[in-house]
């Protein structure tokens, strides 16, 4: 239902084209997946990173991602992590990631279960 919502309404559609030209634009075209031998155009961009609780021990994460491919806007989502401190730096334990939408040709996004 969400993917028929989403991809029905104009926004989208406007940011799926506008994404579309820009990759044309640079010369990532549909065929680079199937007729080069270099590795397709992949690029996951985060944004609106919020901490949503910080402790010593743990930092509960919530930020939102899009994903662009050779078919353009390919699908986007959520991300939702809890970090634990290893030394200097921090891990993620746990990831729950949730696609809002997909393109119709989408080459990354994960599908439901048919049926």
């Amino acid at each position: 239902m969400l993917d028929s919502i989403l991809g029905a309404d104009p926004a989208v559609r406007r940011i799926q084209s506008a994404a579309a030209r820009i990759l044309h634009r640079i010369g990532v075209t549909a065929n680079v997946a199937t007729t080069s031998a270099v590795r397709p155009v992949v690029r996951h961009n985060v944004a609106n990173v919020l901490f949503t609780g910080l402790t010593p021990e743990e930092a509960h994460v919530s930020s939102y991602f899009t994903v662009c491919t050779h078919v353009g806007l390919d699908h986007f989502g959520r991300y939702r992590d809890i970090l634990v401190p290893d030394g200097n730096t921090w891990l993620i334990k746990h990831r729950k990631v949730t696609t809002d939408w997909a393109a119709p040709d989408s080459t990354m996004a994960r599908r439901p279960p048919a049926g």
